[in-house]
């Protein structure tokens, strides 16, 4: 099932384009898990999902990978 946000209050407007949705749906997880989420909690939910963090200094950004991936 796919879905987008939809704007009830104007009827007019058409439906939240799904791709937008999942463009800031992604930048909200993203900025969530740079800014609010400590080191260790960053670990942890990546354990969680059997994955491992790597910090790029430089760009400030997270990535998860999976072990073994290059």
């Amino acid at each position: 099932m796919f879905w987008g946000k939809s704007r009830e209050l104007d009827p007019d407007l058409p439906a939240y384009p799904l791709v937008r949705h999942l463009l800031d749906a992604a930048a909200m997880a993203l900025h969530l898990w740079d800014v609010y989420l400590s080191a260790n909690q960053r670990r942890s939910i990546a354990a969680g999902l059997g994955l491992y963090v790597t910090v790029t200094p430089r760009a400030s950004v997270t990535v998860l990978v999976r072990p073994g991936a290059s």
